[in-house]
């Protein structure tokens, strides 16, 4: 999986109070956020069977609920262009990320330009 690298994000989808998978990246790091609003300590993402993630570098992350299950998963694109969906497995509240697969269109990786 991969280490963002990146100095820009969000906090993703609106998701009830509290609810544990509000990330903001910045640098190398991911800042999951605190039902007071505040951010907890960095720390690597890593998918669920705890290796770190790697999409290359100028990474910025998203939160969404890209599958409609209920689970915000993360879509991620770097500054190549390139654009990775780790879908959020977990069963609980704590998440459990797949592996980083390019997203397609039409059979094709998505690759963004600018």
């Amino acid at each position: 999986m991969y280490r963002l690298h990146s100095t820009v994000g969000g906090p993703g989808r609106r998701r009830p109070h509290g609810h544990p998978l509000r990330l903001l990246a910045r640098r190398d790091l991911l800042f999951r956020r605190n039902a007071d609003g505040t951010f907890a300590a960095g720390q690597q993402l890593k998918d669920r069977h705890g290796k770190v993630i790697n999409v290359g570098s100028g990474s910025a992350a998203f939160a969404v609920d890209w599958d409609g299950d209920g689970r915000l998963d993360l879509l991620v694109g770097n500054v190549l262009g390139e654009v990775y969906l780790l879908p959020n497995e977990s069963k609980d509240r704590k998440p459990a990320l797949r592996h980083a697969a390019p997203l397609e269109a039409a059979g094709q990786p998505i690759k963004v330009n600018g």
